[in-house]
């Protein structure tokens, strides 16, 4: 989110000028959100301890002499409130922190609040002594109802204050509008009269050369092939495309430049998706909406998996070092050059990274230009047609991804070169530039290895189905697969 013009300037349509909007300050605000629930979580654990002491025979004139005198309420003062926020912050309550709604507060605060008293209750309240082996259970009740009123109530004095700031035009999202037809301008015009998003709208992109005809109520921000320039230059967060009838094969164009981290698509249903059951509702003047965000994995899932990674991948080279050190002595004997094989390919939000690999072909193996390689490729050795098969040659690559340039799981990263060509036919490949690539992928393990462009866009239609599915299951099966396939010797 970032200000309008620093001036009120009238509206292309004539209607009444737009408010001035103010920066939001996102590590600010955070840090108000930790601070309340930090406070929060300190008062209910106040509140909890001298219940406890209370039922265990301390009247309530000496519960102050009682919780001064212990020290483990101090200790456990300082270290219960750093849980909490630690733990909120692994279920990403601190992530969108300008989109929270009371609803949005309630549920996310009742998944943390109850998973993280059932944490508590294993850890500090089984292990202590008690008289009677129903003060377990009230115990737990306890530690939940003391901490998870007050820790919704704060948020959403918080939320109330920020929903205010939105529907009051002072704060609001950077919004580019695709299209210029019937429905584009009834929008606008419903935002002109009531914008409780907090919309703060930057200018329109027509999906279709415009012929002569009234103005359109916004300023024009160039054509189609500028929409990934415009989102960097206005840090827009909030995209809605409204394309009329005949426009549709124009989506994976413009989809495949939303690039920008964070950045929600928002696009006008036809009848079709509709009836598809495509379409989900939002706060949005109650028009309806293909919501579209990259972002699929929660933030807890993405903490376990780049934990895992980290782990696997030292286990992984640590078990595999005699395999590594053979192949790498083979890799030598097999022909000369190097035993390692860097190559650059393009990664998370299409940034280049080098990927590492055995060296399976001979050297200066390709001359004019890039090559894929295929089953009875001449350029491959011996022994890397043998690594190749038990894709050991893919294995130095378990330094790119504890480096963090890619995933254990996730698209296959291609060469700029292949890209481009890929592009050309399918626009839509772009949109696996919001997750890392992997060492291995869905499409990898039930397609294949691709030995020219039109089998990359085949494959790419079990690449974009992880897209849309990401999630810890799917990352294991898709490991379980691909064990399958080494040990069974499938690949190329």
């Amino acid at each position: 989110m970032n200000p309008m013009p620093p001036h009120n300037t009238p509206a292309p349509d004539g209607s009444a000028p737009q408010r001035p909007m103010r920066s939001l300050r996102r590590p600010l605000l955070q840090g108000i959100y930790i601070a309340g629930d930090w406070l929060a979580a300190a008062v209910a654990w106040v509140l909890f301890f001298a219940f406890r002491k209370h039922t265990e025979g301390v009247a309530f004139d000496r519960l102050d002499d009682a919780l001064l005198q212990d020290p483990t309420f101090f200790r456990s003062l300082l270290l219960i409130p750093l849980f909490w926020c630690l733990w909120h912050s692994l279920f990403g309550y601190y992530h969108h922190i300008y989109r929270k709604t009371y609803t949005l507060d309630l549920s996310q605060s009742l998944k943390a609040c109850f998973s993280g008293t059932l944490l508590l209750f294993f850890l500090i309240i089984l292990d202590d002594y008690i008289a009677r082996y129903t003060d377990y259970y009230i115990y737990g009740v306890a530690l939940f109802a003391t901490y998870f009123p007050l820790c919704l109530l704060t948020r959403w004095g918080l939320t109330r204050h920020i929903r205010r700031q939105l529907r009051r035009g002072r704060i609001g999202f950077n919004t580019l509008i695709v299209g210029d037809g019937p429905a584009a301008r009834h929008f606008v015009a419903q935002l002109r009269r009531k914008n409780p998003d907090g919309l703060c709208l930057k200018g329109y992109i027509p999906i279709q050369t415009p012929a002569a005809s009234e103005p359109f109520p916004l300023p024009r921000l160039g054509g189609l092939d500028d929409i990934e320039q415009t989102l960097h230059g206005l840090t827009v967060e909030e995209v809605f495309v409204f394309p009329e009838t005949g426009e549709e094969n124009a989506l994976p164009l413009i989809l495949s430049q939303c690039l920008a981290p964070h950045l929600i698509v928002h696009i006008r249903p036809s009848t079709e998706n509709i009836l598809l059951g495509a379409v989900r509702h939002y706060s949005l003047q109650s028009d309806p909406f293909i919501r579209l965000s990259f972002d699929r994995m929660p933030f807890w899932q993405r903490c376990i998996r780049r934990g895992f990674e980290i782990v696997a991948c030292t286990v992984a080279g640590l078990l595999l070092s005699p395999l590594l050190v053979y192949a790498a002595c083979r890799v030598r004997r097999s022909s000369p050059g190097p035993v390692l094989y860097k190559q650059e390919r393009l990664g998370l939000h299409g940034k280049p990274f080098d990927i590492y690999k055995f060296r399976s072909m001979y050297v200066n193996a390709e001359t004019d230009r890039p090559l894929l390689a295929s089953d009875h490729d001449a350029r491959i050795t011996p022994w890397g047609r043998i690594m190749r098969k038990y894709r050991i040659d893919e294995l130095p690559q378990l330094y790119n991804v504890l480096k963090g340039d890619m995933a254990l799981v996730g698209p296959r990263p291609e060469r700029a070169y292949f890209v481009e060509q890929i592009v050309r036919s399918a626009p839509h490949y772009r949109l696996l530039f919001n997750v890392k690539p992997g060492l291995t992928s869905w499409g990898e393990t039930q397609y294949g290895y691709a030995e020219n462009v039109p089998e990359m866009i085949e494959r790419l239609a079990y690449d974009m189905v992880y897209l849309e599915n990401q999630s810890l299951t799917m990352d294991l099966k898709i490991l379980l697969y691909t064990i399958g396939v080494v040990f069974k010797g499938e690949g190329q």
